[in-house]
């Protein structure tokens, strides 16, 4: 069946089969994508063999089908069903290809919900291609210096072009580890203020008893120790961009100082009665649930609405599967270039021969990436030490958790659903009111007691969640948990936080204002 392909800049409000190759023997295939309005149809499905369909990338004119000589040209049949689910089969039986771990031997279905998340389709044990329903691109952005071919990051990069060439504070909010200062160090380099300083400065990292000296300078004698004049960040960026990380660790009474220079665009330096002219563009960032700090006292509500003129929110790794082939080897190629070897691996893209097992892309991909692009940076970094002087990338005891949804085993009938449908259907738009205790309780588990994911997955504000879990009597709440349930947590989890939380289920942040106020 001849599919038509739809190019990256065509517009669609339809949701788009999405098909990116994750691994390839050729590793200069990795990052490719081919793009379909609609997958088929039971009498005409949409097919993925060796010669079909054509897969190409933004940046480059090359369009070619997957063509590694081990993959079939039978091909992997998808074809659309009534309820928007997609139902996977190989006509010759599938032995050899896979989705989400389990043989193609028999057909598989998936609902949109899983296609959304996304699924991991291995052919004959070569090629890797993740599957997703995903929105259509209007038109690719710059690459911004930020790896991945994901819609999620492809609107990071738009957030970062619409806001760059003004003055506009901006603040930056996602997990740790997902790229908060790359993205300021982009913000800044598509500015007007592009040849001045960028400067990036971590506030959990500054003592709060010279914070106020560090940031807005201080005056040679202003205390003990002050032998010289010191201009402070602000002084050092002065016509450029200063990038404060971790803004929720800052002191209150540093934070009314803040809050005075951003409206005034003027410091006083410590021990000085003269005040000095501001012209920094200020970038902020936390991991910190914003509302909660504001609710608990931790940070003034006037600085957080100063500080967000122009929010960009970053998504976590695991919500972007089809960016971890590209992020590895992007990363693995910098590791081994700094070791001198690249020239050597690279030298194999042509060669049929595998330099690592495809099955532990699969893996990758199916890691719950808690540490996000940084994790996966520091396992790629680990592994090109590792393999100093070799051509195939060993990754045996390279032991990683699997935490998406992966496929029941097949069963008598011929028809097998990969896995069963999430319990919480996805929500546009909800009313807290018709959101019972059940369903709150069952989101809150499945997102880890995570604030945001789990007001996204509902459909409602984080500040309606925060409301309905404290009238719950049902939800723990990490104010209740005592030193003794604390301590005995810590123990059974060997001091790990992530894992304390689940036991106690609250939200790890949660946890650690609750850590500090029992000392």
């Amino acid at each position: 069946m001849e599919v038509k392909s739809v190019a990256p800049e065509t517009f669609s409000d339809e949701r788009v089969i999405t098909l990116s190759i994750a691994f390839h023997p050729d590793h200069r295939r990795i990052g490719e994508q081919a793009k379909f309005v609609r997958p088929g149809t039971i009498e005409s499905p949409l097919e993925i063999s060796r010669i079909a369909p054509i897969f190409s990338r933004p940046e480059t004119r090359g369009q070619n089908p997957i063509s590694d000589g081990f993959v079939s040209r039978k091909p992997v049949m998808l074809a659309g069903l009534d309820n928007d689910a997609l139902r996977i089969w190989c006509p010759t039986g599938g032995a050899k290809n896979s989705i989400d771990g389990q043989s193609l031997s028999h057909p598989q279905e998936f609902s949109s919900a899983q296609q959304e998340q996304g699924l991991t389709l291995n052919l004959a044990g070569r090629v890797i291609l993740v599957l997703r329903r995903t929105p259509l691109i209007l038109r690719k952005s710059p690459h911004l210096g930020l790896i991945g071919i994901s819609t999620e990051i492809d609107h990071v990069r738009k957030q970062i072009t619409k806001v760059a060439d003004t003055n506009t504070p901006v603040f930056i909010q996602g997990e740790t580890g997902t790229g908060k200062e790359l993205v300021a160090q982009a913000i800044h380099e598509q500015s007007l203020r592009a040849t001045n300083t960028f400067l990036a400065i971590n506030m959990a990292a500054i003592p709060q008893t010279t914070a106020v000296s560090q940031l807005f300078g201080h005056t040679k004698g202003a205390f003990s120790g002050a032998d010289r004049e010191h201009s402070g960040y602000f002084g050092q960026a002065q016509g450029g961009t200063l990038f404060m990380d971790e803004i929720g660790e800052t002191s209150l009474e540093t934070q009314a100082i803040l809050l005075r220079v951003l409206e005034t665009n003027k410091r006083q330096p410590v021990g000085s009665n003269e005040e000095k002219d501001v012209d920094v563009r200020v970038l902020t960032a936390t991991d910190l649930d914003l509302e909660i700090a504001v609710e608990e006292g931790r940070i003034r509500e006037p600085l957080v609405h100063r500080l967000r003129a122009f929010d960009i929110q970053l998504p976590r790794l695991q919500e972007r599967p089809e960016d971890i082939g590209p992020l590895f080897l992007h990363f693995l190629k910098t590791e081994l270039t700094e070791l001198g070897e690249w020239t050597s691996w690279a030298a194999q893209a042509e060669s049929t021969e595998l330099w690592m097992a495809p099955e532990f892309m699969e893996m990758l991909i199916e890691h719950s990436w808690r540490g996000n692009v940084r994790e996966l940076r520091n396992l790629a970094r680990k592994l090109a030490i590792a393999n100093r002087g070799q051509r195939f990338l060993e990754t045996r005891g390279i032991s990683l958790n699997r935490e998406r949804a992966v496929s029941a085993p097949p069963e008598a009938n011929p028809v097998v659903p990969a896995s069963s449908v999430p319990t919480i259907p996805a929500r546009q738009k909800s009313m807290p009111s018709t959101i019972d205790s059940e369903t709150l309780l069952a989101a809150l588990k499945k997102n880890k007691w995570r604030a945001g994911p789990t007001a996204s997955e509902l459909g409602i504000s984080r500040s309606s969640l925060y409301t309905m879990i404290e009238q719950n009597p049902d939800v723990p709440k990490a104010k209740d948990i005592s030193k003794q349930q604390l301590e005995a947590a810590r123990s059974e989890c060997n001091g790990d936080l992530d894992q304390m939380a689940e036991r106690l289920q609250v939200s790890k942040r949660a946890l650690q204002l609750r850590e500090k106020d029992l000392g």
